[in-house]
């Protein structure tokens, strides 16, 4: 068996998803294809990571280098993007550029990380990303686990 890694010198400067199924093979024999999924490459795409949990505040960075990473899902899932900037949220971080509960069942208008991205893995892999409880909510702390979570979905 031989595997080869034509990727290994290839620069990825920004962010980009591929959506991929694998076969094996095996003399004569093929197997069928995997179920859909996907993976989201680039040279350095996240920066803090990982985010030291109560050692580092959520930065509007954070959330723009999230923003872009799923909007590449989201090109990779055939949906269009969310965003016209991926640069850093100024101002205040708010839990509801997290998660905001009034998109659980209305994703195409979310403008949401979570929800965003939902709707793309969805439509790529046929279910959402198990996020640990409670999500974020208006008015609380972000903390870096929601993050660390969103950047393992795009992942």
């Amino acid at each position: 068996m031989q595997c080869i890694d034509s990727f290994a010198s290839m620069s990825v400067p920004s962010p980009k998803a591929y959506v991929y199924q694998v076969k094996a093979e095996a003399n004569t024999l093929t197997s069928g294809p995997s179920g859909m999924d996907y993976a989201t490459v680039a040279d350095v795409l996240f920066t803090d990571e990982p985010l030291p949990a109560n050692a580092m505040l959520i930065r509007g960075r954070h959330v723009g280098e999230l923003r872009a990473a799923i909007d590449e899902v989201r090109v990779a899932a055939g949906l269009p993007r969310k965003w016209a900037s991926y640069a850093a949220v100024s101002g205040s971080i708010l839990a509801t550029h997290f998660y905001n509960a009034q998109y659980v069942n209305n994703l195409p208008n979310a403008t949401d990380l979570r929800n965003v991205l939902d709707e793309a893995v969805l439509a790529i892999v046929g279910a959402r990303i198990p996020y640990s409880p409670p999500p974020p909510a208006g008015g609380e702390r972000i903390f870096a686990y929601h993050v660390a979570e969103i950047r393992r979905g795009v992942k």
